[in-house]
C-alpha cells in the first residue's frame, strides 16, 4: 500500500532539507518514494484541493510531463528534490500555470545548468534550491535573472568554478549559498549591496582577497569564507562599512594577524579557529568592536586582552606576556 500522506494539522508542518530557511507549511501532500521516473498512468492519485506544499522527492523522476498539473495550480511550494532530472527534463510548457509557486526545491538531480523555464516564475518564486547536482557554470544570461522577486538562491555542492560579474544583478537576493563549489575568487556582488545579508563560500579555492571583492555590500550580516586557502585577510578592509557583521575564516591558512584588525570597526563576530597563526600583533585588535573572536586550534599561545571583547574562545597551551596584560585560556 504506497504512504502517499495529506495532512491538514492545527500546528504548521515544518519541511526540513529543501531551501535553507524553508517555511512551514499548514496543508502538505507527501508523495515521496513511491514512483519511477513519472507520475503513474494508471489510476494516478490526485493532488487534493487546498495543498500548500508537495512533496517529490526520491522518485527517480527524469521528466516531469505527467504531472498533475491542474490541481498544482494554487501550490505555494513544490519539492522535485532526490530526483532524476536533467535540465532539459524538467521543461514543461504548464510551469507558467504556477501562478503562486514561492518555493521551489530540485536539489539533489542531475541539473547541468540553471533550468530554462524558470524565468516564467518571475512573479511569484522567493526561494530556490538547486544545490548538489552537476551545475558547472552560471551566467547574466541565465533564466535566473528574471526571478524578480528571489530572495534565497542555493546554488552549493555544485562545479561552478566562475561567477561573471552582473549575474545576480536586478534580483533581490537576501541570501546567497554557493558552499562546496570550485569558485577561486569572491564573486563581485556590489549589485546586490541594498539586500545581500547572507554569503556562504565555504569550502571552495579562495586563495586571496581583493580589496575590491566586497566593495559596496553595506547590508551583508553573514560571510562565510571558511574551509578555503586564505592565507591574508589583508583584502576586507572593505567589509568596515558592515554593521554587526560575522566574519567566519575557520580551517583557512591564515598565519598572521595584523593591524588589518583595526580596519573591522563594525565586526563584532570573528572566527579565526583551525588556522595556524604564527604571529598576532599587539595592535590588531585596537580601534575593532569584536565582541567574540574565536580562535581554537589555531597555534595561538598568547593574546592580549582587550576590555570589549565578552567572550573568547582559545586554545592556549602556554603564555610568556602575562606582564604585557595577556590573558591565557
Amino acid at each position: 500500500m504506497l504512504r502517499i500522506a495529506f495532512l491538514i494539522a492545527a500546528a504548521c508542518v515544518q519541511t526540513a532539507g529543501c531551501c535553507e530557511g524553508s517555511k512551514t507549511w499548514n496543508n502538505v501532500y507527501d508523495a515521496s518514494g513511491h514512483y519511477q521516473q513519472d507520475w503513474p498512468d494508471n489510476n494516478p492519485p490526485s493532488v487534493p484541493s487546498g495543498t500548500d506544499y508537495l512533496i517529490l522527492q526520491e522518485n527517480s523522476f527524469v521528466a516531469l510531463g505527467k504531472l498533475p498539473w491542474k490541481t498544482m495550480q494554487d501550490l505555494l511550494g513544490l519539492d522535485l528534490s532526490h530526483n532524476l532530472l536533467t535540465s532539459n527534463g524538467t521543461q514543461h510548457p504548464r510551469w507558467e500555470t504556477l501562478n503562486f509557486l514561492g518555493t521551489l526545491c530540485l536539489n539533489n538531480n542531475v541539473l547541468d545548468g540553471v533550468p530554462r523555464f524558470l524565468w516564467v516564475l518571475n512573479n511569484t518564486l522567493r526561494h530556490l534550491d538547486l544545490s548538489h547536482n552537476e551545475i558547472d557554470h552560471v551566467s547574466p544570461s541565465d533564466s535566473l535573472v528574471a526571478l524578480s522577486g528571489l530572495q534565497t538562491l542555493t546554488l552549493s555542492e555544485n562545479s561552478i568554478h566562475h561567477v561573471p560579474n552582473g549575474t545576480f544583478c536586478g534580483l533581490p537576493l537576501r541570501q546567497l549559498l554557493l558552499n562546496n563549489n570550485q569558485l577561486h575568487a569572491i564573486p563581485q556582488l556590489g549589485c546586490l549591496g541594498n539586500t545581500l545579508q547572507l554569503l556562504r563560500l565555504r569550502g571552495n579555492l579562495i586563495q586571496v582577497i581583493h580589496g575590491s571583492d566586497m566593495r559596496g555590500l553595506t547590508s551583508l550580516r553573514n560571510l562565510d569564507l571558511s574551509a578555503n586557502h586564505i592565507v591574508s585577510i589583508g583584502g576586507l578592509q572593505n567589509v568596515r562599512d558592515n554593521r554587526h557583521l560575522t566574519l567566519n575564516l575557520r580551517n583557512n591558512s591564515i598565519s598572521s594577524v595584523d593591524e588589518t584588525l583595526q580596519n573591522f570597526s563594525l565586526v563584532q563576530n570573528l572566527m579565526l579557529s583551525l588556522n595556524n597563526l604564527l604571529s598576532w600583533s599587539p595592535d590588531a585588535l585596537q580601534g575593532s568592536v569584536i565582541r567574540r573572536l574565536t580562535l581554537s586550534y589555531s597555534n595561538v599561545t598568547c593574546f592580549l586582552l582587550v576590555s570589549n571583547i565578552e567572550q573568547r574562545y582559545l586554545n592556549s597551551t602556554a603564555c610568556d606576556c602575562l606582564k604585557m596584560g595577556v590573558e591565557c585560556l
